[in-house]
Parts: structure tokens; sequence; C-alpha cells
């Protein structure tokens, strides 16, 4: 399995899986298409025999008050996938990508009873910050960040 970006021929795949697995962000298939062109974002992917097995997205922060950060706003691997290293490989790859564009901190949000994310994210170096004050599907969030060196 390999990890490379993710192209506009992804999106069709993209959508279904946003539209299923987070589903509370509403992206249309054009959202998706303007992510993959639009260099503040990196969305990479891996696949499997031509299998799509997960995606990652970064989004570079253009936010004057957060320059030199980005956000982790999703990781998906599918179940057939699950627990063989597939996440960790793609988390890993944003940030040394986030690395190279000379980016300081990546930070994230994860629901506080979402444990296997958690798990995750400790074990490619992230650490709980606070309690943000947004709610996603009525669960309260957590901001989980990593200093890039």
């Amino acid at each position: 399995m390999e990890i490379k970006k993710a192209t506009i021929s992804d999106a069709p795949v993209l959508q279904g899986i946003i539209k299923r697995e987070f589903s509370y962000t509403k992206f249309s298939p054009q959202t998706i298409v303007e992510k993959l062109v639009d260099e503040r974002f990196l969305i990479i992917k891996t696949v499997d025999k031509k299998e799509f097995v997960g995606f990652a997205e970064l989004d570079l922060l253009n936010d004057p008050a957060k320059l030199g950060q980005a956000r982790l706003n999703a990781v998906y691997v599918s179940d057939k996938f699950r627990k063989k290293g597939v996440a960790t490989k793609l988390v890993k790859k944003l940030l040394s990508l986030a690395k190279k564009k000379k980016l300081k901190k990546v930070f994230l949000l994860v629901r506080f009873d979402n444990e296997l994310a958690k798990g995750l994210y400790l074990k490619c170096g992230f650490l709980f910050e606070k309690i943000h004050d947004k709610i996603i599907e009525g669960k309260e969030v957590e901001v989980w960040s990593t200093s890039l060196k």
C-alpha cells in the first residue's frame, strides 16, 4: 500500500465516505473538488490493489491568528483495513508534509468519547489541549495538538 496525494478523480469516493462518516460536515461534491485543487489543503489517500483504503485531510490555516498551524480535519480507514496501522501511517505522512512546509503546530478536534481516535492521535504525538466550545453530533469536543520540530 502506498500513500499519495488524492486527485480530482477521487472526489466521488471521498464524497461518499464524507457523507456517510462525517455527515455533520455537509460538504457538496463541488466543495470536495475545490479542496483537492486548493494548495491550502493536503488530502492524501491510500489504496490496495485499486481498492480505496483510506484518506486524511490537513487544512493549512490562513487565519493570521493561527499562522504556522494546520488542522487535521479527517482521518478515515475502511473497516476491512482497520487495526493494521493504516491510519497511523496516514497521520504521520501528513505530519511529515506539514513539517516540510515549515508549520509549527497541528491540531484537531475529536469527540470526547472517541477513544479509538484518541488512541491513534496519542500514538502519533498529539496531546489533549483543552475542551472546545463546539459540539459535534451532540457530544463535547476536545482539542488535541502536536508541535512540529
